[in-house]
């Protein structure tokens, strides 16, 4: 008896420690006891059900929490439109390029929440799928730096563009790689502090984008994050 409950003992140790790990993290791997058919398997089948359930809650949470906050910002690009359209009504043919690069950045703002909101109702649609084909990234980088030309101008960045001469192709969704390098460049203009980098290399098969800003802000030990 004494070996026995030692033995279980052990076990609930076992499961306990999975339980940890799982938790840290934030895993979805079943937990694994070593025996089947007990009522101690049984409870760490209830455990995974359990955090599966609370895994699928907070996804849910965070998803609705993302379009509030969406829904939100929508509104203050909005107000600045309005506000600017107003003054280069005021002004007619006098009207400076700099408010009207300032309306266009503003439109930009919209367009990127829109497609915020568009790609979140995409993902959560059963039947969706990504297109793989052949894009030209080279293209694809440029073009969306063609795209953040009134937020360059507004907030008075010169990047430093190096794209290849010839076009590199990778096999990518192009609705996905355009959200992805549009957000990329977004967020080195918002949080940086002015300088923005942007380099598309491609070397043995590989293509590499980088896209950089310089964040004095940025604690060393926060890199490694």
């Amino acid at each position: 008896l004494g070996w026995r409950l030692r033995r279980q003992r052990a076990r609930i140790r076992r499961l306990g420690d999975q339980v940890e790990a799982r938790r840290e993290s934030d895993s979805r791997e079943p937990l694994v006891v070593d025996a089947s058919g007990d009522a101690l398997e049984a409870l760490a089948a209830q455990i995974d059900l359990t955090r599966q359930a609370q895994q699928s809650a907070l996804a849910d949470a965070r998803r609705r929490e993302q379009r509030l906050r969406i829904s939100h910002d929508l509104r203050t690009p909005m107000i600045a439109v309005k506000g600017y359209l107003q003054l280069l009504e005021r002004d007619g043919p006098q009207a400076s390029p700099e408010r009207m690069n300032t309306v266009l950045a503003r439109v930009d703002d919209l367009s990127r929440l829109v497609d915020e909101f568009f790609e979140l109702s995409v993902l959560d649609s059963d039947d969706h799928e990504l297109t793989i084909e052949r894009v030209d990234a080279t293209a694809l980088v440029s073009q969306t730096l063609l795209g953040h030309r009134a937020h360059l101008s507004v907030r008075g960045v010169a990047p430093r563009v190096s794209l290849p001469p010839r076009s590199v192709m990778v096999m990518a969704d192009r609705t996905a790689l355009t959200r992805v390098v549009t957000n990329l460049v977004s967020n080195g203009l918002v949080h940086g502090d002015g300088g923005l980098r942007v380099e598309l290399s491609a070397d043995r098969g590989l293509a590499v984008l980088v896209v950089a800003n310089r964040a004095p802000e940025v604690h060393a030990r926060e890199l490694a994050r």
